[in-house]
Protein backbone atom coordinates (compact mmCIF):
# COMPACT_ATOMS: atom_id res chain seq x y z
CA UNK A 1 0.00 0.00 0.00
CA UNK A 2 1.52 3.16 -0.77
CA UNK A 3 1.77 6.03 1.38
CA UNK A 4 -1.35 7.86 -0.27
CA UNK A 5 -3.48 4.92 0.31
CA UNK A 6 -1.75 4.50 3.81
CA UNK A 7 -3.00 8.00 5.01
CA UNK A 8 -6.57 7.53 3.48
CA UNK A 9 -7.16 4.39 5.35
CA UNK A 10 -6.12 6.38 8.27
CA UNK A 11 -8.96 9.20 7.50
CA UNK A 12 -11.37 6.89 6.97
CA UNK A 13 -10.87 5.12 9.80
CA UNK A 14 -11.35 8.67 11.73
CA UNK A 15 -13.85 10.12 9.89
CA UNK A 16 -15.99 6.92 11.14
CA UNK A 17 -14.92 6.91 14.34
CA UNK A 18 -16.55 10.92 14.20
CA UNK A 19 -19.40 9.75 12.57
CA UNK A 20 -19.78 7.26 15.43
CA UNK A 21 -18.92 9.49 18.53
CA UNK A 22 -22.56 11.64 17.37
CA UNK A 23 -24.21 9.05 16.09
CA UNK A 24 -24.20 9.49 12.09
CA UNK A 25 -23.32 6.23 11.33
CA UNK A 26 -25.61 3.72 10.09
CA UNK A 27 -25.81 0.05 10.52
CA UNK A 28 -28.43 -0.16 8.31
CA UNK A 29 -27.53 0.72 4.18
CA UNK A 30 -29.90 2.76 2.25
CA UNK A 31 -31.95 1.20 -0.35
CA UNK A 32 -30.63 0.80 -3.78
CA UNK A 33 -32.76 2.80 -5.23
CA UNK A 34 -31.26 5.56 -3.00
CA UNK A 35 -27.98 4.63 -4.19
CA UNK A 36 -28.87 5.19 -7.95
CA UNK A 37 -29.50 9.05 -7.61
CA UNK A 38 -28.20 11.12 -10.37
CA UNK A 39 -27.68 14.13 -8.51
CA UNK A 40 -24.55 15.40 -6.69
CA UNK A 41 -24.48 13.84 -3.20
CA UNK A 42 -27.58 11.89 -4.09
CA UNK A 43 -29.34 14.92 -2.13
CA UNK A 44 -32.53 13.83 -3.70
CA UNK A 45 -32.52 10.40 -1.79
CA UNK A 46 -30.81 10.70 1.15
CA UNK A 47 -29.24 12.98 3.96
CA UNK A 48 -25.63 14.16 3.71
CA UNK A 49 -24.49 11.79 6.57
CA UNK A 50 -26.17 8.84 4.69
CA UNK A 51 -23.74 9.98 1.24
CA UNK A 52 -20.91 10.09 3.52
CA UNK A 53 -20.80 6.92 4.77
CA UNK A 54 -22.27 4.94 2.16
CA UNK A 55 -20.75 6.44 -0.71
CA UNK A 56 -17.91 8.63 -0.52
CA UNK A 57 -16.30 6.00 2.53
CA UNK A 58 -17.72 3.05 1.09
CA UNK A 59 -16.35 3.54 -2.19
CA UNK A 60 -12.79 5.30 -1.01
CA UNK A 61 -12.88 1.75 0.96
CA UNK A 62 -13.83 -0.24 -2.10
CA UNK A 63 -11.21 1.52 -4.18
CA UNK A 64 -8.63 0.80 -1.91
CA UNK A 65 -9.37 -3.05 -1.15
CA UNK A 66 -9.50 -4.24 -5.07
CA UNK A 67 -6.24 -1.98 -6.06
CA UNK A 68 -8.17 0.74 -7.98
CA UNK A 69 -6.89 4.87 -8.49
CA UNK A 70 -7.66 7.01 -5.89
CA UNK A 71 -9.69 9.88 -7.70
CA UNK A 72 -7.38 12.69 -7.74
CA UNK A 73 -9.89 15.10 -6.82
CA UNK A 74 -12.65 14.95 -3.80
CA UNK A 75 -13.69 18.65 -2.74
CA UNK A 76 -16.50 17.67 -0.27
CA UNK A 77 -15.00 19.83 2.24
CA UNK A 78 -17.22 22.53 1.35
CA UNK A 79 -20.70 20.75 0.87
CA UNK A 80 -20.00 19.38 4.53
CA UNK A 81 -19.16 23.15 6.06
CA UNK A 82 -22.54 24.09 4.46
CA UNK A 83 -24.29 20.70 6.18
CA UNK A 84 -22.73 20.89 9.50
CA UNK A 85 -23.39 24.78 9.41
CA UNK A 86 -27.00 24.40 10.97
CA UNK A 87 -26.37 21.32 12.38
CA UNK A 88 -26.88 20.22 16.21
CA UNK A 89 -23.36 18.24 15.40
CA UNK A 90 -20.08 20.02 16.37
CA UNK A 91 -18.42 19.07 13.09
CA UNK A 92 -15.40 21.07 13.37
CA UNK A 93 -13.04 17.67 14.06
CA UNK A 94 -14.97 16.11 11.00
CA UNK A 95 -14.68 19.14 8.76
CA UNK A 96 -10.89 18.64 9.39
CA UNK A 97 -10.53 15.35 8.40
CA UNK A 98 -12.72 15.63 5.42
CA UNK A 99 -10.31 18.53 4.55
CA UNK A 100 -7.60 16.08 5.53
CA UNK A 101 -9.16 13.89 2.95
CA UNK A 102 -9.78 16.45 0.48
CA UNK A 103 -5.41 17.55 0.35
CA UNK A 104 -4.66 13.56 0.46
CA UNK A 105 -6.88 12.92 -2.54
CA UNK A 106 -5.55 15.94 -4.32
CA UNK A 107 -1.60 15.10 -3.73
CA UNK A 108 -1.19 18.63 -2.01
Amino acid sequence: MSRKEQRVAELLIAIEAEMRRFGLWSGRPPADAALRSELPFCCDSMGFDRWLQWVLVCRLWERLQTGQPLPGHSGITPMAELHFADSRVNALELIRLLRDLDRVLEGS
